[in-house]
């Protein structure tokens, strides 16, 4: 597997509204178009973050927008159902990016404050989960996020860092694009998106069916990148 072509965009640039983007995610539309949305404001605990919103349109990002916060649900089927699923524990396991086999069976990885990406799998369905366990991937303590190619291959988007040691926390970079033939058992390097100083973390990663993997990401908490690679066999 390698890459054949790689794009990498700012989604707001110098003239944005805000002083602070943070924890992006993405989604492409059925024309091909994308949207990108985050939260953005004076910092992350700031009373003026909201969240925004930027969409692709034949390869150009539009202006970028604060989306209205307040939102109301009148479906409140789910709160009635039964609760059932039992946890996998960790130390310090947070934030779980999932994806479906071939098999049907269900699995996790997950952020952690143990220096590694923690796994969980489940037979049957998402009742429940295995005990959680490591899998020898370097993690920071920072977010991650997985997906499934056409094909069942998976793409993880992650720091392959350590925490500092005596510290709960890494540096988020490198930020690096890698992928796995074996269900996850193991990865392999696909592409660096970063590898300077600064934040670059809490990817989203997604795929279709034209060999296109897209990626957004934090940069430097300025600012929210996109990328996307193109791949062949």
């Amino acid at each position: 597997m390698k890459i054949t072509n790689f794009i990498q965009e700012f989604i707001v640039q110098e003239d944005r509204e805000f002083d602070s983007g943070h924890a992006s995610t993405l989604l492409e539309l059925k024309n091909g178009n994308v949207i990108v949305s985050w939260f953005a404001g004076s910092w992350e605990k700031g009373s003026d973050v909201a969240i925004w919103i930027a969409r692709r349109m034949n390869g150009v990002w539009e202006k970028s927008g604060m989306v209205p916060l307040r939102r109301a649900s009148y479906d409140i089927q789910a709160l009635n159902r039964p609760y059932n699923k039992h946890y996998c524990y960790g130390k310090g396991i947070i934030q779980p990016t999932l994806w479906q086999d071939k098999d049907e069976q269900v699995h996790m990885l997950t952020r952690s404050t143990s220096s590694r990406i923690f796994r969980s799998d489940s037979i049957d369905g998402g009742r429940t989960w295995s005990l959680a366990y490591d899998t020898g991937l370097p993690n920071n303590n920072s977010g991650i996020d997985v997906a499934a190619l056409p094909d069942g291959r998976l793409v993880l988007v992650y720091n392959p860092r350590e925490n500092l040691p005596n510290y709960y926390k890494g540096p988020r970079t490198p930020l690096v694009v890698a992928y796995s033939e074996d269900n996850g058992e193991t990865f392999h390097e696909l592409a660096v998106l970063e590898d300077g100083s600064g934040e670059f973390s809490y990817p989203a990663i997604i795929c279709n069916d034209k060999n296109e993997i897209m990626v957004s990401y934090t940069w430097k908490r300025e600012t929210i990148k996109f990328c996307k690679l193109a791949y062949e066999d």
